[in-house]
């Protein structure tokens, strides 16, 4: 992440409103722009600088993230680490962990 004050402040402000709002799975980037106070393009441009990514790809890895987490606790069927995540398709979201990490979620909680 960016070493600016700015950039450490505003990236604390996403990580912390994608977390409360993870679940969800019509969160969109117009969503995120507008808690940040910003045009879809300026937020475009602010996470590409801070995290690399665009905010898509961000959302999609921090879900992937968060459900290995949960794989890893295996306290939830895989469907419900699916919906917990913000995925409203449990192919959609095996197949987005493998593309992610390699493997099946299935076989991640195995491991």
């Amino acid at each position: 992440m960016s070493t600016s004050a700015g950039d450490r402040e505003l990236g604390q402000r996403i990580e912390e409103f994608v977390a409360e709002h993870m679940h969800n799975v019509d969160l969109s980037v117009d969503d995120i722009a507008e808690a940040m106070c910003m045009s879809r393009s300026t937020l475009f441009r602010s996470m590409k600088r801070i995290y690399g990514v665009n905010p898509n790809e961000y959302l999609r890895q921090r879900r992937l993230s968060y459900a290995a987490d949960l794989l890893q606790q295996n306290k939830y069927t895989i469907s419900d680490i699916c919906l917990l995540v913000g995925f409203n398709s449990p192919s959609y979201f095996s197949s987005c962990f493998k593309k992610q990490y390699n493997v099946l979620p299935k076989d991640y909680r195995g491991r």
